[in-house]
């Protein structure tokens, strides 16, 4: 077989991709027999030519800029039977609807994106579109496109087992022909992608390769011909400012009767620990309501928490208050609880008395705690 040099497209050779021919024999690129004497004076001698051919298939390198983040909110609020609508995003943070009924500012996140991953060391592969020269379009073939660090590449072709090595690098390889097959070849983006398969193989994710990485690939909808996005899936809480239009809003609330039914306070030991008081309540009324509920106490206990709960017609609801009293004496205290309707205004309000014994202090014995010590020898070397 004859191997020749490549040309251009406008038949102009290009250098450095002429075959190294080797000799034969067993410590070579490619193993082979020398033949005997009367192969050599029919044949001549069995030597064997090495080149670098690349496949058709080629491939579009990008850099991956600074990166920026893109979302929208989209809020509705409904009026009778129109629906007023805006969308809000990072690059239009103020919107309103087009019948002014509703305004919103996007104020902004609560906290900061924490996992967002950073390309600006990496190269976006992606399979050539059309001739050469810079793409109109990405295209859609994901499965093709991998994300690979720059360091994997060079740029000037010269060097070895990495993407874009040239002919002159791979012919200027030492020790050529006694180097073994495929040296300077290594570390290809089919290698990569061949990698990457076999762990989609084994129900593994991907190194390499973005699709089965991230999700919503390119699917931001202003990101732009040459742009690439992903979908982050982390999830934040965002603050937004919502203005309506309150010339026929009415603000409407239930306000219904309430009563306590009971309190239940068992004694227990003061300091040593706390006492629960369970306080029954019930919406006497006809309808759905909000309620708060206080439970007071004389001095030496630590004040609680007002509680908040709504309860359904004739629902009854328990609730319950920790009670920490400040002294190790036994003590009798006076409570009361008030249960107040959403208009805050006092519903209903009963009193209870508990009581707590002193707080037993025991010293008890001390002991000590035995252990089992297990010694290994060591062997210390010193130079």
């Amino acid at each position: 077989m004859q191997v020749k040099r490549l040309r251009d497209q406008d038949g102009h050779i290009v250098e450095h991709t002429q075959p190294t021919c080797c000799p034969c024999g067993p410590q070579r690129r490619v193993p082979s027999s020398c033949g005997n004497v009367f192969d050599k004076w029919m044949r001549g001698k069995a030597n064997t030519a090495h080149c670098v051919r690349f496949p058709g298939e080629w491939f579009h390198v990008f850099g991956i800029g600074q990166r920026s983040i893109g979302f929208s909110v989209q809020i509705q609020v409904k009026t009778g039977s129109t629906i007023s609508e805006v969308v809000v995003g990072p690059e239009n943070r103020t919107v309103a609807s087009t019948d002014n009924f509703l305004r919103v500012n996007l104020i902004g996140d609560f906290v900061g994106y924490t996992n967002i991953p950073s390309f600006e060391d990496f190269y976006l592969v992606i399979p050539r579109q059309g001739g050469s020269g810079q793409p109109q379009t990405l295209g859609g073939n994901f499965s093709m496109w991998m994300l690979l660090e720059r360091v994997r590449f060079t740029l000037d072709g010269l060097e070895c087992n990495k993407i874009g090595v040239s002919y002159e690098a791979f012919n200027g390889q030492p020790n050529f022909c006694s180097s073994p097959f495929w040296s300077c070849l290594h570390n290809q983006l089919w290698n990569f992608w061949e990698a990457d398969q076999n762990r989609i193989r084994r129900n593994q994710s991907p190194l390499y390769g973005v699709q089965g990485r991230f999700e919503r690939i390119n699917q931001h909808p202003n990101a732009g011909t040459h742009s690439f996005s992903i979908g982050v899936t982390e999830v934040l809480n965002t603050n937004l400012l919502i203005e309506l239009r309150a010339d026929d809003v009415e603000y409407v609330y239930q306000r219904s009767p309430g009563k306590i039914l009971s309190i239940n306070i068992p004694t227990f030991e003061a300091l040593a620990q706390f006492g629960v008081a369970t306080i029954t309540t019930k919406n006497t009324g006809e309808v759905e309501a909000s309620y708060s509920l206080t439970f007071d106490c004389s001095r030496d206990v630590t004040l609680m928490e007002e509680q908040f709960f709504i309860m359904k017609p004739k629902e009854e609801i328990t609730r319950s208050f920790k009670l920490y009293p400040a002294t190790d004496q036994a003590a009798k205290y006076v409570c009361a609880a008030i249960l107040k309707d959403s208009d805050y205004n006092e519903a209903d309000r009963a009193e209870c008395q508990f009581s707590t014994t002193a707080t037993v202090l025991d010293n008890g014995s001390q002991v000590w705690c035995s252990f089992e010590i297990m010694i290994y020898p060591i062997l210390l070397i010193t130079s």
